[in-house]
């Protein structure tokens, strides 16, 4: 006999990355439970991702960054192509967005202005975090040559890119 359970998808974001971790969890909750459906969490490259996935019907659901959701319902910016998507709804929000700079220990990086001419991390594309930063930078007019080296490693690799040395700071919305 085949199960005649409903399956959704949420799309999430790198799996050691938080938004997999929520997605997992949400998941295990739902499937533990009685109900005519199952989740799975989808590892993907983010919230910019996870926003034209729900809209192409690839997943059913999405976790994402506010800003980068109201951009995709408004239909503008990097979603300026798809145009205004006016369907998509917040469940709950997870938590309240900061901008975090992190710095490598000992380093003199105390402040925005102290990563000119420093190798910092800006996030991988197609994620919101690299949408805000971006958004950023383009305010305070700063393109990538005010840093020495610009990288675009997923949130997850931050420890060992610091551990590594491979950065001096890495910029975060959370």
């Amino acid at each position: 006999m085949t199960s005649s359970k409903k399956h959704y998808t949420i799309g999430t974001g790198s799996i050691d990355a938080t938004y997999y971790s929520v997605g997992r969890a949400i998941c295990e909750i739902i499937n533990k439970q009685s109900l005519d459906f199952t989740c799975e969490a989808i590892s993907t490259a983010g919230s910019v991702y996870n926003l034209k996935s729900i809209r192409n019907k690839a997943h059913d659901f999405g976790i994402s960054q506010s800003i980068v959701q109201y951009r995709a319902f408004e239909g503008i910016d990097e979603f300026e192509m798809d145009g205004k998507n006016d369907d998509l709804r917040m469940i709950t929000p997870l938590h309240t967005e900061i901008m975090i700079i992190a710095a490598k220990k000992g380093s003199w990086i105390k402040s925005f202005s102290d990563l000119k001419r420093n190798r910092v991390n800006i996030a991988n594309a197609g994620s919101g975090t690299r949408t805000i930063i971006e958004k950023l930078l383009a305010h305070k007019n700063i393109d990538h040559q005010y840093f020495s080296e610009i990288h675009e490693y997923k949130s997850g690799e931050l420890p060992d890119l610091f551990r590594n040395n491979k950065i001096d700071a890495a910029i975060y919305p959370q």
